[in-house]
């Protein structure tokens, strides 16, 4: 393999990963980064006033729990921590009491007795596979997935709109408001086409190894 000078531009997770990459096949690796300090929104800072302390990005990290970079690097082994709530979502409700998203299939189902067959059959194959359909998630667009049957079945949840699914699938106010919040990641309106993925896959997340 051919080494040589890389220069990385931003010090958040994807630049310092992307250089320690680098670094260990042996290319000279230098990192840019404007703010004092690296962790880009991986960092807390009084962006709402002096006195107080907010993220600059997510307060949660499903996806950095379950990184194969993260274990490469081993990370826990130098100090990183990861810190579990007792619920990894809640959401509030105008008419009824809040619904919570557990970190137990069964103990989410609980809440909303007449949706747990569908909620069942949206997320336990995903669930049973957290590291399988996370690592088809963060795999490379082009190409073949690593694990191509569960991304199939991953792939007809994911195409429908968050908004015609959760109408279709649940009858609660409860089950529809948790498959909305978990939606709403996708950063875009809940009827356009594959935001049901974002539900689905952190809903998944959240009740296998939780939202440290």
């Amino acid at each position: 393999m051919k080494t040589g000078k890389a220069n990385i531009v931003g010090a958040g997770p994807n630049g310092l990963i992307a250089a320690a990459v680098l670094a260990e096949q042996g290319w000279d690796v230098q990192v840019f980064e404007r703010n004092p300090h690296p962790g880009g929104a991986a960092a807390s800072g009084s962006t709402l006033g002096e006195g107080t302390i907010a993220d600059l990005g997510a307060a949660a990290h499903p996806f950095a729990y379950g990184s194969r970079a993260f274990a490469h690097f081993d990370l826990a082994g130098h100090g990183l921590e990861w810190d579990f709530h007792d619920y990894p979502l809640a959401h509030p409700l105008d008419d009824a009491d809040s619904v919570f998203l557990h970190q137990d299939l069964e103990a989410t189902m609980e809440q909303f007795p007449s949706d747990a067959r569908a909620w069942r059959l949206l997320h336990e194959p995903l669930v049973r596979n957290a590291q399988k359909i996370l690592d088809n998630a963060t795999s490379p667009l082009l190409g073949i997935p690593p694990h191509p049957i569960l991304m199939a079945r991953f792939g007809l949840r994911a195409l429908p709109p968050a908004k015609v699914l959760g109408a279709a699938a649940f009858r609660t106010t409860q089950a529809a408001a948790l498959f909305a919040g978990s939606s709403a990641h996708s950063m875009l309106p809940l009827s356009h086409p594959f935001t049901s993925g974002f539900g689905v896959l952190f809903g998944a997340l959240g009740q296998s190894w939780g939202w440290p």
